[in-house]
């Protein structure tokens, strides 16, 4: 299940607060790949219009 299913009232930029959030929080307890695809994530869904 991705993002917009799981919350589809959802705004792109809220997913992507999310994401970096969630990067954030979790900073230290993420290996770099997993990190590295949350942030290109978060990237990705904060460039594209709503």
């Amino acid at each position: 299940m991705n993002s917009r299913e799981a919350h589809p009232k959802a705004s792109k930029k809220d997913i992507a607060r999310a994401a970096f959030y969630s990067l954030i929080a979790n900073a230290d307890h993420l290996d770099p790949a997993n990190s590295k695809k949350l942030q290109a994530f978060a990237i990705s869904e904060r460039t594209q219009p709503d």
